[in-house]
Formats: structure tokens, sequence, C-alpha cells
């Protein structure tokens, strides 16, 4: 099949058996790949509302059919999909690196992970040879260690393999514990990591060096070098390789983007500056980094030289990492900030929900619904960066608050009670992306509708919204307003079929800044020979979404979670969106009949019939 392999692993951990499955190849041209398919197969193994961390939660992981190819932002990419522990819900993932196209070069598409070992274990893919593996002496460590143990282990053998592991956080079943490949790329939202670590499956390492074929080779290359044209040429693109995400720091501080003190303040001059790229790039970084094939080359690879935080090489912050360790929680300490980034690689965690916790947790010490016999001595002041860094660490290993906190930000107010709860900042349970709908109404849209809870890269609405992509072919054209509710309800319909081409195809949304609806289809078509129209490959965006809704639906959700938390919905006295709120009421009203969602927050089952989801429809209302 081309641009596929046409078939996936499926490996039961409890009986310990392996086996390989042939998709038809109806269910590719329908759902591309990436978390469109895994949310397919995921479907078809949801039985009831369970408990995320039972042996009963596949975890899927899902290549794209551009995957292999060496379109910039796209030649790696790979989803990961489980309902997820941290909010009960959808739960989904993506990562660069370079363990999508390992999995690929191996012979196949994806990975299904069932049941759970009774005893810690890795997976081995080794081109087409697949084998568990013992892993007691990689329990326990950090995901640094076990990438070396496992490359140093391969080397002997051949052609090094590529790791992707969890670290002590998922082991210890923190609920917002991710993956982390080869040190320095992460699929770190929705807690994936701890249902690994339910799994006992420590690690998966894979090699593999078979071609995969493509519809329209020519045409690839062709499309290719117009690509890294148009990346050259692009002042968001020459930002990022220039400062890395965080690059996004100094214009969204002016713009009111960038949430800080636990999203009460506007502005902070001070604090932007000194947390800023272009700081970064003065102080600690030593050079940029790129996932394989790609030009941009966001990532960072940064060094401490001395002090408290000192750091040895190796990966940095990116922009959302500064801004919920460093803006989020008051802290100006640069340093500080890349040594909490360096414990949350190595324990396997999620930085944004890690900050935004912590940030909570700092507002509620300061409130005094926390006090010192509650923080194991720790004064939770704002800006405390020696604080900051001990606290990611106690979360870690489950220690003292830590055990707490390890429980993201909704249960602990739960469990904090009194007035926590006004502190929190999230959405269906997971923690905010450091963007503020107050400086984009839109987002405040995106927040209260995405299927895995407030998520900022499901959709393409923030890079359209802020000015910086256009789909003129498809009539998103704009300039938009940013602060303005009115209208945003359709813009985002539009940008969530988008994400989900995207994340359904494996590209990266940060790369795929220049590209155009045109070019999206071409990478489609030249790779899989689908033929798709415009309006087809649109249209396969929102059988994704729905889909993932629906999953959603009969996971429990329903119209009252599509919500703001207070602090989005109070409007600030300064920054760039100063006096400003997002009308949630008049864009939900907007948003429910062009979605095609009922009064209860359902797919229509008309809607879902015509887009060839009747099981799911069956489901859904009998």
């Amino acid at each position: 099949m081309l641009a596929y392999n046409g078939k996936i692993l499926k490996v039961n951990l409890k009986r310990q058996e392996i086996e390989e499955e042939t998709l038809d190849k109806e269910l590719y041209s329908n759902y591309l790949g990436g978390s469109g398919l895994a949310a397919r197969l995921f479907l078809d193994r949801l039985s009831a509302e369970r408990d995320a961390l039972s042996e009963d939660n596949p975890l899927i992981f899902m290549s794209g059919p551009l995957t292999g190819t060496r379109l910039p932002g796209c030649a790696t990419r790979f989803s990961v999909v489980a309902q997820s522990p941290l909010t009960g819900i959808w739960g989904e993932a993506s990562c660069g690196g370079s363990f999508g196209i390992q999995l690929k070069q191996a012979g196949f598409d994806g990975v299904i992970l069932e049941g759970a070992a009774s005893e810690p274990l890795y997976l081995w893919i080794d081109e087409g040879k697949v084998e568990l593996r013992d892993a007691q002496a990689l329990w326990g460590k950090d995901t640094y260690s076990v990438t070396d143990n496992l490359k140093s282990l391969s080397k002997e053998t051949g052609k090094e393999v590529t790791v992707l592991a969890i670290g002590p956080a998922g082991e210890k079943k923190v609920l917002f514990a991710n993956l982390v490949n080869d040190k320095g790329s992460v699929a770190g939202r929705a807690g994936l990591g701890a249902v690994m670590g339910s799994k006992n499956l420590k690690a998966i390492c894979i090699r593999g060096s078979k071609k995969v074929d493509f519809a329209n080779q020519e045409g690839l290359d062709n499309l290719r070098r117009e690509l890294l044209a148009k990346m050259k040429e692009n002042i968001a693109i020459q930002g990022l390789t220039a400062f890395g995400t965080d690059s996004a720091m100094d214009l969204g501080m002016m713009m009111g983007d960038v949430p800080t003190k636990n999203w009460q303040l506007g502005v902070w001059d001070e604090g932007g500056e000194k947390l800023s790229g272009p700081a970064m790039a003065d102080t600690i970084l030593v050079k940029g980094h790129a996932c394989y094939g790609c030009p941009v080359a966001c990532k960072r690879i940064v060094k401490v030289e001395e002090g408290q935080y000192k750091l040895r090489e190796g990966p940095g912050p990116e922009y959302e990492t500064v801004a919920a360790l460093g803006t989020l929680c008051y802290n100006q300490d640069l340093n500080s900030v890349a040594k909490a980034n360096e414990i949350c690689n190595k324990q396997g965690m999620d930085t944004i929900s890690c900050g935004a916790t912590i940030a909570f947790a700092i507002e509620c010490y300061e409130k005094g619904l926390l006090s010192e016999n509650d923080t194991d001595g720790l004064k939770l002041n704002w800006g405390n960066s020696e604080a900051i860094v001990k606290l990611v660490e106690k979360i870690g290993k489950r220690e003292g608050l830590g055990d707490l906190l390890a429980q993201g930000s909704k249960r602990a107010a739960q469990k904090i009670g009194k007035n926590a709860a006004d502190f929190l900042v999230e959405v269906k349970g997971l923690e905010a992306p450091m963007h503020d709908p107050r400086a984009f109404h839109g987002m405040g849209l995106a927040y209260a509708t995405s299927n895995r809870g407030a998520c900022h890269v499901n959709s393409s609405q923030m890079w359209v919204e802020q000015g910086y992509v256009f789909y003129e072919e498809l009539g998103i054209a704009g300039p938009y307003t940013e602060q303005e509710s009115k209208g945003k309800a359709e813009l985002n319909v539009q940008t969530q079929n988008l994400g989900s081409i995207f994340n359904s195809a494996c590209i990266c949304l940060f790369a795929g800044i220049p590209f155009s609806d045109g070019d999206i289809l071409g990478m489609l078509n030249f790779s899989t020979g689908f033929e798709l129209s415009l309006n087809e490959m649109m249209r396969l965006g929102e059988r994704v979404w729905l889909l993932k809704r629906g999953i959603n639906n009969l996971l429990g959700v329903t119209k009252a979670d599509d919500r703001l938390p207070g602090r989005i919905l109070t409007a600030l006295s300064e920054g760039g969106a100063a006096g400003s709120k997002p009308d949630l009421e008049l864009m939900l009203k907007e948003f429910y009949p062009l979605r095609g969602l009922s009064e209860q927050g359902r797919p229509e089952r008309e809607k879902l019939e015509s887009l060839g989801l009747y099981d799911l429809a069956k489901r859904l209302y009998g």
C-alpha cells in the first residue's frame, strides 16, 4: 500500500502475545493515520467508561502517511492515544524525534498495547522482529539513563535503536507523566506515560530500514523544494530557528498572550525579558537542534556552567515550559527553569501541567490554604525558584506535597477544599497551555471545545488568529480582530478540521506555518494517491473531530464541560489584553449548530451518518 505498510503490531502484555494485524485501505483513506486512525481503532476497543489506569485501556501509537517522506516537519512525527488518566476522557499527544520514522521503517504503521504485564518489560522491534524483554534492571531509572542503556545495547549489534521511555513519574503513575523519545522529544500531554507505567512497560526500542513507497515521489520532491523556499522566507520560521519556540515570549508579552502569576497579571516586562528567547541565546544556549529531516531546528540545547542549577549540556526548555515554570510561577530565573525542565524530562512529566499545578499550589499557599506543614517546609512564595525546583522533584517522586500535586491541579483542589477551585485554570481537567484567550478570543472557544481539554495544537486557530497563517482557498483569509468573539465559531470549526488533518497526517504545526491549504492537499495526494479534493480533505478532518467528540460523549462529556475557568473570563487591568475577555456564551451559541452538535453537546445522528460514522451514531443514540 502506498505511503503505508498496511499493518499494525498488536501486543498483549498480560499474555505476552505479539501479532500483526492488516488494516483495510478504507481505514487509511477515511482517517489518514496519526490520532485520526488511532481514534478509530480506540473506538473499536472502547467498551464502557472505566479507570484509565486499568489494563483495559489500550495505548495506541500511530505514524502518518507523510512519516518517512522528506517533507519538512512531517518526516518523523507520530501520535499516541488512550483514555487520559488525568482527565478521564480522550487523551492524545504527538511527538517529533525519530520514533515515528523508525516505527514505519520497521514495517509497522502503529502499535497497540493491551493488557498489563505482571513484571516490568520493554518492547524490542528490530526490523520485522519483535520481542518482549525483561526490564527489571531498568525500572526506577530515569529516561536519560534508560535511553543510554538501551542505545548502548543496540550499538553492539548494529544500527542504533530509537528509544521511547517513561521515567519514574510514569512508573509511579503521576497523572501527567509523559513519554520521552531519545531524551529531547516528548509526547507530553494527557498523562499517557502513566498509562504505559500502569502496563508495566518501561520502553519501546525500534530500528528499521524498510523503504516506504509513495504514490508520486517526483511530486513530493518538487513540493519539498517549494516548501523549503517558503520556510526560508517566512519570518515566523526565522524566529523559531534563531530563538526556538521561546521566540514567542517577547511578542506574546506585548500582546497579553503570556499568562503570568497564575493568570492574574497581563504583563511582566522584567520577567518576560529575562525569560525570552534572546535571553536564552545570550546566556545558556549551546546550539539549536532539529527533529529528523526538519530545517527549522526549533529545539534548544543548553548548558548552565555554574551555580545551584548547574546543568550538563542537553535538551533545553520550549516556550511552554519557560512560561509554565517561569512567568506562571512569577519566576524570572531562567537557569532554574532549565533545571526544572531537565528534571521533568528525566522523570518523564508534562512541563505544562507540572508548572500550572505548581502555580496553583503557590497561590493556595499565598492565600493560606496550604501551610508550611503541608508543603514539607517549602516557602511556596511567588518566584521562589529554589522551592519550585524542589517541588518538581517531589512531584516526580510523589513525595510529600508532591504526591497530592501529582494528581494534577483539579484533583488537588478537590482535596485541598475551601475556595481552592477559584485558582484553577483548566478545561475538562487538562491544565491550559501558555496562551491567554483574553488576547485572542477564538482561543477561548478552542480551549472550551477541544477534545482533550484545554489545547492549542489540535487546531490551527492560534496561528490563524494571530495572523501568521492564511488559507485562502478555504476562505480563511483574515485579518481577524483578536479581541472580538463574534465570528470566531465559524473560524474554529474550520481550524479544528484543519488541526485534525495535521494530527492525522502527522504534520508539525510549527513547521507547517508557511504551508497553504493547497500544499497540505498536495502532500496527502502525492504521498497516498487518494486524489482528495480540498472539500474531501476538510470532510475527513470533520469526521476525525466528531469521532473524538463522540468518544468523549461515551466517556461522559456533555455540553456542561464546554467551559472556561473563571480566571480566563475575568478581564485584566493592564497589558495588551487589558479590559478584554472572551464571550464564550456567544461563541458556543454560534458554534454548536455549525459544528453539528445537539443541545446536549453530542454530534447529531444525521451528521455522524453523513460522515460514515454509523456505529458511533448507534452507540450514542441506539
